[in-house]
């Protein structure tokens, strides 16, 4: 086939949009067809924003599932569950719970620290051909075990991180102590923690945005506020996308468009390899005692990161779909941030800003990276809570597959 290869990206995420570079860096010329009125108003807007790929582990393991009635039974664990969402992805959760058992945790694991290697390499790459502004900043990150148990545990996992050639150490309290002093004075007890200190943090956003923008100057098409029908397919092939009676045509489609993916992907309908998992965050100006360093508790599933000029504060693990923000559960992981850093944000502003997003999250961890039914389909969806970190890498996997 002579001239320019085409492409249809479903998706103006941070993976559609990565995905999108990608591309054009092989020379496509790429449309991004998305159904928000912009790019990053999923599950890219308002996340935990940390870039934390020694962190990329799998959620599936022996202690997930032996802690899971415990902490659906305690609502100081931020996990919950919806019966209808539960009711809806059955076959999801019985693949769930085969992902659990211990070989395949570990399996899933180093895949995903794998990628999650590749994409931090492939991000710096990113951004040497496309200089941004998202407040990155390589502030560290800091896993911060609540018990003896939950660090011993913890460190059982550094030869996974060591393997996939990650920088991460088990620190004792004290050590931890010093490196973030704020820790002092914390509200909750922890008996040491994981230090990852070249993890970063960055605004997925304005990244994705910003991306855009570049991409859109560079000739990419953006159609926004527009959802994609079907995937139109001819002698076996996908050949473009129907948006209402309008043929989108391309040589290769390509869904990542999260949660909506399997839609659109005869290979995967009615089989729900995706279920949805929601998450919340907070943002808030910053405070005069605002921690350095990323930091994450686990025993509440609480995040915090420094962003810029502001505190992003994220957390909650609940299976349901999309919906409303529950002031309840942002009001518990403010509560949750206030104990541990009463000085960390300004907790009183009105101008915070609340969000729920929603991961389409697999049950093995792993996203779907490749063939999606008809030749010339492409997935690249199902990052879970990773998608931020897992980005770049999976749009530069897919990529090398066309």
């Amino acid at each position: 086939m002579g001239g320019m290869r085409t492409a249809v990206i479903v998706g103006a995420g941070v993976v559609g949009v990565t995905t999108a570079e990608a591309l054009v860096e092989r020379g496509f010329q790429v449309t991004v067809v998305e159904a928000m009125p912009r790019a990053a108003e999923g599950a890219s807007m308002a996340n935990a924003a940390q870039l934390c790929a020694p962190f990329a582990l799998a959620l599936g393991s022996p202690g997930f599932l032996n802690a899971l009635p415990r902490n659906l039974l305690d609502l100081s664990s931020g996990v919950s569950l919806s019966l209808a969402t539960a009711v809806a992805n059955v076959p999801w959760s019985v693949r769930f719970l085969f992902e659990c058992r211990s070989a395949r945790a570990k399996a899933n694991s180093e895949a995903l620290l794998a990628l999650a290697y590749q994409s931090a390499a492939a991000l710096d790459q990113l951004l040497e051909r496309h200089p941004l502004e998202f407040d990155r900043r390589t502030s560290g990150k800091l896993w911060l075990a609540p018990n003896v148990e939950a660090f011993r545990q913890a460190g059982a996992e550094l030869e996974l991180r060591h393997s996939a050639g990650f920088e991460v150490e088990a620190l004792s309290r004290n050590e931890c102590l010093s490196v973030e002093p704020r820790l002092t004075d914390a509200g909750y007890p922890f008996a040491g923690g994981i230090f990852a200190p070249a993890s970063a943090v960055g605004d997925c956003r304005a990244f994705t945005i910003g991306l855009a923008e570049r991409l859109e100057k560079a000739g990419v098409a953006f159609r926004f506020g527009t959802r994609v029908d079907q995937i139109e397919v001819s002698d076996a092939r996908a050949v473009g996308v129907r948006v209402g009676e309008d043929l989108v045509a391309a040589d290769i489609v390509v869904l990542a468009n999260g949660l909506d993916a399997p839609r659109l992907a005869p290979r995967f309908r009615g089989r729900q390899p995706i279920a949805p998992l929601r998450g919340y965050s907070a943002t808030l100006p910053l405070g005069s005692g605002a921690p350095t360093v990323s930091l994450t508790d686990p025993k509440r599933a609480v995040a915090l990161c420094r962003l810029g000029n502001r505190m992003r504060i994220t957390g909650s693990g609940e299976f349901a779909g999309p919906g409303r923000p529950s002031r309840q559960k942002i009001k518990r992981i403010l509560d949750v941030a206030r104990r541990w850093f009463p000085d960390a944000a300004d907790f009183d502003a009105t101008d915070q800003q609340e969000w729920c997003g929603v991961r389409p999250t697999t049950p093995n961890s792993l996203p779907m990276i490749g063939p999606a039914g008809p030749e010339g389909l492409y997935i690249n969806a199902g990052h879970g809570t990773f998608g931020w970190t897992l980005a770049a890498g999976s749009a530069e996997r897919l990529a090398s597959m066309l």
